[in-house]
């Protein structure tokens, strides 16, 4: 594959680029007389960014793009806080839900720096960029709270902005975290 680019000093010509790495990307040199310098002027053009919005790796495997948005269906007309939508996806998809807590834990059960709702949520970003689900930030509350903000998740049409459950108003506990060492 040959990508080439035009040079910024000479519109009417284009250089072919060299493929130095997928970090990097492409190096390009226009070796024509004209530039502010003596000499060639080289330039880089970074790699393409991944479309974070497409379902890669384990999210599409455990197609969390269905079954994100269906457990939110029992809340349709509500933004639920993070941890109310958590455990509605734990409770409709045992199996995947425990693949994820065996891969990734959770904090109910140790304090831990990437866990499955660090998993879920960069899904449910990609979701809401795709315009799958709706998001707004909001305060977290109780057992959540360590956040001090969180995201509340709802299905389209997104509901008033008032209509909201959070994780305090719900009276849930983390029963659904095999492990879990909170009362």
């Amino acid at each position: 594959m040959t990508v080439r680019e035009v040079c910024p000093f000479h519109a009417d010509d284009d250089v072919a680029g060299v493929h130095v790495s997928d970090e990097v990307g492409w190096s390009f040199a226009c070796h024509r007389r004209g530039h502010p310098r003596p000499g060639p002027y080289s330039w880089l053009r970074a790699p393409e960014p991944p479309d974070l919005g497409e379902m890669n790796g384990i999210a599409a495997d455990l197609e969390l793009e269905v079954s994100l948005p269906a457990a939110l269906s029992e809340y349709r007309g509500t933004w639920v806080e993070y941890g109310v939508l958590e455990r509605a996806f734990a409770l409709a998809n045992p199996e995947d839900w425990r693949f994820l807590m065996d891969r990734y834990s959770h904090t109910a059960v140790a304090a831990k720096q990437y866990t499955v709702s660090a998993f879920l949520g960069g899904v449910l970003g990609r979701l809401w960029r795709r315009g799958l689900v709706g998001g707004i930030g909001g305060e977290a509350t109780d057992r959540w709270s360590y956040n001090r903000t969180t995201g509340y998740w709802a299905l389209l049409p997104e509901p008033d902005h008032d209509r909201r459950l959070s994780w305090a108003d719900s009276g849930f506990t983390v029963e659904y975290v095999p492990g879990q060492t909170e009362v």
